[in-house]
């Protein structure tokens, strides 16, 4: 069990991961989170150096969590809005997400808890139970300032 809470985080196969995001060349210029208030739903906007831009959007809206909670759209930062489409195929496109939410560098409740759901590893989980119980209200309620990661 021990092994297992300590065993380093896997990285994605980029071949696996959707076209939108694979196709950003790293380092980032900007990663953006947005928090929507429909009940928790997170989007990120990644911009490479080149200005090219992939979005996606983690669903949670209130009331239909058991619907879209395993779901992923691509193509815009919330899952209503144009271009917005459900991720299909591509599994470790959720890897490279939780790695961007893990390395956020302003860490809020709301990019812990889909870290978490994502990688589904208990040392996310005991990140995410340590922060909840542990830091104050700018925490929870963090607002995104545009920084990378």
């Amino acid at each position: 069990m021990i092994v297992w809470t300590i065993r380093p985080f896997s990285s994605p196969d980029m071949k696996k991961v959707h076209p939108v995001l694979s196709s950003l060349e790293a380092p980032y210029k900007t990663v953006d989170f947005y928090y929507w208030m429909d009940g928790g739903s997170v989007g990120i906007s990644i911009t490479d150096n080149k200005g090219k831009v992939g979005q996606v959007c983690i669903p949670r809206p209130v009331g239909e969590n058991d619907v879209l909670s395993r779901n992923v759209y691509i193509g815009n930062t919330h899952y209503t809005f144009d271009k917005s489409t459900k991720l299909k195929g591509y599994p470790d496109t959720k890897i490279f997400i939780a790695n961007l939410l893990r390395n956020k560098k302003n860490p809020t409740l709301y990019s812990d808890r889909e870290c978490m759901i994502f990688s589904r590893r208990m040392r996310d989980f005991i990140t995410f139970m340590y922060r909840r119980f542990t830091k104050d209200n700018r925490y929870i309620y963090h607002e995104n300032e545009n920084s990378i990661y």
